[in-house]
């Protein structure tokens, strides 16, 4: 099982997943070294009254909401009890992240990043990018990929921005999200533009709030063409290629 693998191999003591995945875990954890398993359930953090539309699976979640396992730890109630972790000694050159990547051929490997790679990774986005404590940052590539991970979480930490979170990709989300939330900077993938600018009604939304787009191409090539189809809709936003994910490099 590629879960086993990976949690043997980076010899993981505490395991963070969301409740629905938790059967997963279950087939694997007497393998391995798991001491805790913390859950997270989603929908939880909902607003009480959603400002864009939200996927029916996650409205499912919230009506189906079960109590955590007893083997388990509830993650956001352990945030908000008030708890003050240890102080501990750490070095820049130390691995702060190993992401795991399947490569081209045999099982997933570790790629193993330090603190200073991931500083100078962000610090290196967040300046070319020009991100800047008064954006406001649309979240919505996967987090568990080095990308959506920093263009995500670890840019708007950095620079002291809002960030905008969604559960994942949906095309009238985003454009809602954009247009609701006065969204001025988005990192995407490009078969997102194309599926945004499909959205009914997109023509009368004000996205003229949104800036600055870099944008990976995958899966469609983000041509010169399509960013002008873009501007049409986005008036204001200068969008251009990104990068290409490589997770050994932080991206």
């Amino acid at each position: 099982h590629e879960l086993e693998y990976q949690l043997n191999d980076l010899q993981a003591r505490v395991l963070v997943a969301a409740d629905n995945l938790l059967p997963v875990v279950d087939k694997v954890r007497g393998k391995t070294a798991l001491a805790h398993v913390f859950v997270v359930r989603h929908a939880e953090l909902l607003p009480e009254v959603p400002h864009v539309d939200v996927p029916p699976e996650l409205l499912a979640m919230r009506a189906a909401a079960a109590p955590v396992p007893a083997d388990c730890e509830d993650f956001l109630a352990v945030v908000q009890a008030g708890g003050v972790p240890q102080p501990v000694q750490i070095a820049m050159d130390d691995v702060a992240l190993m992401t795991y990547t399947s490569g081209t051929t045999g099982l997933p490997k570790g790629a193993m990043l330090t603190y200073a790679n991931a500083l100078f990774k962000t610090r290196a986005s967040a300046d070319s990018y020009g991100a800047t404590p008064d954006d406001v940052l649309l979240a919505v590539a996967a987090l568990y990929h080095i990308a959506g991970m920093l263009m995500g979480v670890t840019v708007p930490v950095y620079v002291g921005s809002t960030a905008v979170l969604l559960y994942r990709f949906d095309p009238v989300a985003v454009a809602q999200a954009l247009e609701r939330h006065r969204v001025s900077w988005w990192y995407s993938i490009a078969p997102m533009n194309v599926a945004v600018m499909q959205v009914q009604g997109i023509q009368s939304m004000d996205l003229s709030a949104l800036r600055m787009n870099p944008v990976t191409s995958f899966g469609i090539t983000f041509t010169e063409a399509l960013a002008q189809q873009w501007r049409a809709v986005a008036p204001n936003c200068r969008s251009f290629e990104a990068a290409y994910g490589l997770s050994e490099t932080h991206t």
